[in-house]
C-alpha cells in the first residue's frame, strides 16, 4: 500500500467553476463564512435550505453582497475568543 502525506499550506488562491449544486452551495457558504478575507461564490443555488445555510453564515460574516448569479462574503478576522464555537 502506498503512503500519502498531506502538508499544510500558508494560503490558497484559486478559482473553481462548477454548475450550481445544492451540496456545493452549502459547502461554499460554510467555507466562506469560516474563511478570513473575501470569498466570491458564483452559481450559488438559491434553494430554501441553501439560503438558510447562507443566512447562518451571514451571522458570522455580515459583510455579504448578493447579486443575481453571485455573492461575496467578507470575514474580517477570527480571534481565539470569538468564533463559531463560542
Amino acid at each position: 500500500m502506498s503512503e500519502l502525506r498531506v502538508t499544510a499550506i500558508a494560503s490558497l488562491h484559486a478559482e473553481f467553476s462548477v454548475p450550481g449544486d445544492k451540496s456545493i452551495s452549502h459547502r461554499a457558504a460554510i467555507f466562506s463564512g469560516l474563511a478570513n478575507g473575501l470569498c466570491s461564490i458564483r452559481n450559488f443555488l438559491p434553494s430554501e435550505d441553501c439560503i438558510n445555510t447562507l443566512n447562518a453564515m451571514q451571522a458570522l460574516a455580515p459583510a455579504t453582497k448578493c447579486s443575481k448569479n453571485s455573492l461575496d462574503m467578507a470575514q474580517t478576522s477570527w480571534s481565539s475568543t470569538a468564533g463559531p464555537c463560542n
